[in-house]
């Protein structure tokens, strides 16, 4: 039976369900406007405080570009250093337009371009979450505020990076819905504005979306077209020279390079030996993550998938400095919204309703009637229980380490990285050991997830025998489960209701599935015993109910 309040029933909403309306539209709106003035304050004194220096090398390669100066010979002087044009073409030519009036103006638009891509990329996170609209804007407007304190994004900001952009292109190309642009296009952009984002094909062929991953290569061929066509003697100069000189990006073995490459060069002093380890370590590192995100997509699991690629690809990249890490800040989101352990739904063995007109009593049927598939709504565990604290606690741990930025307290000054202890080892290359490690878990919970697991009660325990869902997790329905404790409701799988829509006997109609279904993702306010079916319809009318005829099993 649907819950009703006493007033509902005549079109009027109750006191109190007008104040708990109320109550729950305020602290999301409070938390957004909170955090818009905490994103302010900080945006304006990081920016104040800037010396803009990738902001510098922008603006440099677009006048060197407009004046037909030698865009990758010569080197661009900005805060008392001279530093090279390192983009392909096209970025060069994208450049030209951001910078057209001068370089303040140009530095505005990249910080708020910057700052839209970062909180875009955490609102489609966040909606696969959260249900409706204002929970997940409070969440990414959060997250987005507290980025700013991050050394990936303070780092991206102060330095006018573009690092952010990059990550909305390529999170609303993979999360996002748009009719606007085909599924890849984006990432082709991405990638033909920096070679990084290229990795993220692996994200489509996870799934074997051949579709996605041809127009990813279109988006990049056709971007990289122009650039040949509007400059072609710096697009051959890049493509055939420039970029086989990784050199000229900086020494891997620095310790802002958060990368396997950086990690070997300050282990290793050989360089032959640090090219044969590197070349090894990233093709393994490749093929293990291209596994866990096939495993994950599989399961419905998309953001989890994509972070696992982000990681892969900064981990494999020749220089990951520590600001091209921003795809922690969805990660981090992960680990605070994200239901522990368990997901939405589980796909369970539910004994079918015996028959009474098509079996004979002393049949087999008629005692041990058939199992068929059914879907089971998981609900969320209490925001109190241990393993949501415990994951809402390692979340503040490195949301604290990533402030403190650790590995920039080692020394670091004239190449004194190259002489560290083995605990200096470590501490500097943190991010790359965070995320060798986070890929490990996440491939321990992947196949934890894929495997014969428990069912679910109302508190989240296991209490008996089921098998994940592929799909589950993921919030594909729109909705989220309740963070209150739902009773789990059995829906008929829709392989169950395929094989009865082409049975001749009557059975239960698609119109009671959905319905059905809703009640599940809504949750009844309170029910006892084991969970029901509707009651099926009488092919007879007059018929007692003893003898309608249930639905037709599954073989």
């Amino acid at each position: 039976m649907p819950l009703t309040t006493p007033a509902a029933s005549d079109g009027v909403a109750s006191p109190r369900a007008s104040s708990s309306a109320a109550r729950a539209r305020f602290w999301p709106i409070s938390v957004i406007a909170l955090s818009a003035v905490v994103l302010i304050f900080n945006v304006v004194r990081l920016i104040g405080d800037s010396a803009l220096v990738d902001a510098g090398v922008y603006f440099g390669g677009a006048r060197l570009l407009l004046e037909g100066g030698d865009l990758y010979g010569t080197r661009i002087a900005v805060a008392g250093i001279q530093l090279p044009f390192t983009y392909p073409p096209f970025a060069a030519i994208l450049f030209v337009g951001v910078f057209a009036a001068s370089l303040t103006p140009g530095v505005y638009l990249l910080t708020a371009l910057g700052l839209g891509g970062l909180f875009l990329a955490l609102f489609l996170v966040a909606r696969r979450f959260d249900e409706g609209l204002l929970g997940p804007l409070a969440s990414a407007s959060a997250f987005t505020a507290v980025a700013t304190f991050l050394e990936p994004v303070a780092d991206t900001l102060d330095f006018v990076q573009i690092n952010t952009i990059l990550l909305g292109m390529v999170a609303l190309d993979c999360l996002g819905r748009t009719r606007l642009l085909p599924r890849g296009v984006l990432v082709g952009l991405a990638t033909a504005i920096k070679l990084t984002p290229a990795v993220f094909v692996l994200f489509f062929l996870a799934r074997r979306d051949w579709r996605s991953v041809g127009w990813t290569a279109a988006g990049f061929l056709g971007a990289t077209g122009v650039g040949w066509l509007i400059a072609p003697a710096e697009s051959a100069d890049y493509w055939f020279t420039v970029l086989a000189d990784s050199g000229r990006i900086g020494d891997p073995a620095y310790v802002g390079n958060q990368s396997l490459r950086g990690l070997l060069s300050r282990l290793v002093s050989d360089e032959t030996l640090v090219q044969a380890l590197w070349a090894v370590t990233t093709a393994l590192v490749v093929v293990a993550g291209w596994l866990l995100a096939a495993r994950l997509r599989s399961l419905g699991q998309d953001v989890l998938a994509l972070c696992a690629v982000a990681a892969v690809g900064l981990l494999a990249s020749p220089v990951s400095w520590s600001h091209h890490w921003v795809w922690a800040m969805p990660v981090l989101l992960v680990l605070w919204c994200r239901p522990a352990g368990m997901p939405r739904e589980v796909t369970t063995r539910q004994p079918s309703i015996p028959s009474a007109r098509s079996a004979p009593p002393d049949s087999p049927s008629s005692t041990a009637p058939a199992a068929r598939a059914m879907r089971v709504a998981v609900p969320r565990p209490s925001p109190w229980s241990a393993p949501v604290l415990l994951r809402r606690g390692v979340c503040l741990l490195v949301i604290a380490y990533l402030i403190l930025g650790v590995h920039w307290w080692l020394p670091h000054q004239r190449d004194e990285h190259l002489t560290w202890s083995g605990w200096q080892q470590l501490v500097g290359g943190d991010y790359v050991i965070a995320a060798l490690i986070g890929l490990v878990v996440l491939a321990v919970l992947a196949r934890r997830w894929g495997r014969p697991a428990a069912d679910v009660g109302p508190d989240g325990s296991a209490v008996g025998s089921a098998a994940v869902l592929p799909g589950a997790g993921q919030a594909n329905l729109g909705q989220a489960v309740p963070d209150q404790a739902v009773p789990a409701q059995a829906v008929p799988d829709q392989a169950g209701r395929e094989a009865r829509r082409s049975s001749t006997e009557p059975s239960v109609s698609e119109p009671a599935s959905k319905d059905l279904t809703t009640a599940v993702r809504r949750g009844p306010a309170t029910t006892s015993g084991p969970p029901t079916l509707p009651a099926p319809r009488s092919a007879t009318p007059g018929l007692p109910q003893e003898s309608r005829r249930a639905p037709t099993p599954e073989a």
